[in-house]
């Protein structure tokens, strides 16, 4: 069976509209907080996703020592292959040298804080997923120190431009208490020699270890301190690679249970999915052999999630069920459903062009014969987006279909649209070309067998451009 492909289309939509409707930016939340291992309080910044949900659960991001925590969820929140992440910093004093691999006896205060207060009030407070510890220099010898001592503590590590320590290393000691499944990025700026060479004897020595995915960059621009800010974006892609690739789905496995089972995979680990790429990545593996009821059970579902589901992934569905299964019906579904959320929001907020729909609806009718569905379609468009676009595509509709009841009332629309002036259109929608509107008019009234006019607006069209290629070809048909 041939798995049906990406569309170019999809993904364009995915770069067009994934970066423009953000409501809220990330919200940065202090607290103090008073430690029972150190006695005392101590300054926690919690950066919360943008548009944070209470109700809903979230990775977390932990960095130690520096912090960079305002540049971590900043990226975070331009990056739609990562999920929505809470980012943390609590300031304390580490207790790590590079003379010794222990902690000093104030910093073993610190680290108790850390694994029995710090880590589970976060985990309890904002209900947090996959946990990740990071830091740059010495925030990165404290994250290695974590993983030699107890490495259950967190999902996956990132270090940015390590400092090499003044002892020789135990690289068994890093691994040896790891009893699953870690990822650990090194990031290694154009730094001194020592540090480099640490750095590469860390990535040779922990890539060993079955339970330890290592992923090391170099980045050749970066000194010391940048180093984070060079390589956060390769680390959080690194980390959080399968929040956007996803398992294929098995030969004889139904979609509607690798679709759910694909949801709920992610949002045990990561919360809600990026939906967009889940949509195509998923729905582009559906065949022509692919039962229809099977299909309509996801869609029940989708439907009825009006806070996850924008009306660009119901969009990218309708488009693929028609383009690549010929499923129109259930095509059709899709298109509607998401004509109704789009009507609900302000031009500004949509994520997907409403015209655009209307007009994919419209053609999909035309795949089912529904000539009836067609024409309504496209006026209901322009009524609820004033795009003259779709009175246009009516009036070729209705050329087509030649019911004399339909040529006249397409005609009726194409001389409103010559009469609207300019300032009546939206950014979103500009006018018509007159030279087209001019033509159809005269197709219009050439199917109606009204030659006199049929002529008088195809003359209007040539003298506005006497290179107008399909207004030419009209012309010499009907000499």
């Amino acid at each position: 069976m041939k798995v049906i492909q990406t569309k170019q289309i999809l993904i364009l939509f995915i770069c067009v509209f994934g970066f423009l409707f953000t409501t809220k930016a990330q919200e940065l939340v202090k607290e103090k907080f008073y430690s029972n291992s150190v006695q005392d309080s101590i300054d926690i910044k919690i950066w919360l996703p943008k548009n944070y949900d209470s109700q809903k659960s979230y990775p977390v991001i932990f960095e130690f020592v520096y912090d960079h925590t305002d540049y971590i969820a900043a990226t975070l929140n331009h990056i739609y292959e990562c999920p929505s992440t809470i980012v943390v910093h609590a300031d304390f004093y580490p207790g790590t040298s590079y003379d010794n691999p222990a902690l000093s006896a104030k910093g073993e205060k610190y680290y108790q804080f850390v694994k029995a207060e710090l880590i589970p009030h976060i985990k309890k407070k904002y209900k947090t997923l996959h946990s990740t510890a990071t830091g740059l220099s010495q925030g990165a010898d404290y994250v290695n120190y974590i993983l030699r001592t107890n490495p259950e503590l967190f999902d996956a590590y990132m270090i940015f431009a390590i400092e090499s320590p003044n002892y020789e290393p135990d690289f068994i000691a890093y691994t040896n208490k790891l009893k699953e499944k870690k990822d650990y990025f090194i990031a290694v700026a154009n730094d001194v020699e020592r540090r480099v060479k640490y750095a590469e004897e860390l990535n040779t020595n922990l890539s060993e270890n079955e339970n330890l995915n290592v992923e090391k960059k170099e980045y050749k621009n970066a000194d010391h301190s940048y180093g984070m800010l060079y390589g956060l974006v390769d680390g959080l892609l690194f980390i959080y690679r399968d929040f956007v690739s996803y398992r294929k789905m098995e030969k004889e496995e139904r979609f509607s249970h690798y679709f759910f089972n694909v949801v709920d995979e992610i949002e045990n680990k990561y919360g809600t999915p990026f939906y967009v790429g889940l949509i195509i990545q998923t729905f582009t593996q559906l065949t022509k052999e692919s039962p229809k009821e099977d299909i309509q059970t996801v869609l029940d579902k989708l439907f009825q999630d009006e806070v996850n589901i924008s009306e660009l992934d119901l969009f990218n569905i309708g488009n693929i069920l028609s383009s690549e299964l010929n499923y129109h019906d259930l095509s059709a579904t899709a298109f509607e459903e998401s004509i109704k959320r789009g009507k609900t929001k302000k031009v500004r907020d949509r994520k997907m062009n409403l015209s655009n729909t209307y007009s994919w609806l419209a053609n999909t009718n035309h795949k089912l014969k529904n000539n009836e569905g067609v024409l309504s379609t496209l006026e209901e468009g322009f009524e609820n987006t004033k795009d003259e676009y779709l009175l246009s595509r009516f009036a070729q509709y209705a050329n087509f279909y030649e019911n004399e009841k339909d040529i006249k009332k397409a005609i009726k629309h194409l001389l409103f649209v010559l009469a609207l002036p300019e300032s009546e259109n939206p950014d979103f929608n500009p006018k018509e070309p007159k030279q087209k509107v001019y033509l159809l008019l005269s197709q219009s009234f050439w199917k109606l067998k009204n030659i006199e006019e049929s002529k008088k607006y195809l003359n209007k069209s040539l003298e506005i451009d006497p290179e107008y290629e399909s207004a030419l070809e009209f012309q010499k048909s009907i000499q």
